[in-house]
């Protein structure tokens, strides 16, 4: 028995793992011109300001560092 089934509470992973796979949905909105453009910029500085700090969080083998 775990802790959180003592205190009338089911474990989320057990919960998780016994439901059905969680559905997705999401929306695409298209902006073309100058909008469109300085979105583009936006998204592009954003996923590397993302994909730098992934890097900088790595050892120097490649492994995440330990916790």
């Amino acid at each position: 028995m775990t802790s959180a089934d003592r205190h009338g509470q089911e474990d989320s992973r057990e919960r998780f793992a016994q439901a059905e796979t969680p559905g997705l949905v999401f929306e695409v909105i298209i902006v073309r011109g100058a909008e469109g453009r300085r979105l583009a910029a936006e998204q592009a500085r954003a996923i590397r300001e993302v994909i730098e700090w992934l890097a900088r969080r790595r050892s120097g083998n490649g492994q995440d560092r330990a916790a």
